[in-house]
């Protein structure tokens, strides 16, 4: 998997709460959130430039 997110090579921190013991790591947690990402996620003002390559825009 290609991560593109500021400090993913070091993200293996645990949770701190045990509320969220289920999310390993914050790659994990963008794994998770990379699946609801879409054109209507993102911000109106830069839907015209989403794409399903770069699913975090806006």
């Amino acid at each position: 998997m290609e991560y593109k997110f500021y400090g993913w090579q070091g993200a293996d921190c645990a949770p701190v709460n045990p509320a969220y013991s289920k999310i390993k790591n914050p790659r994990q947690l963008y794994d998770l959130l990379s699946g609801f990402w879409s054109a209507q996620t993102c911000a109106p003002r830069m839907r015209q430039d989403w794409t399903p390559k770069n699913k975090t825009l806006g």
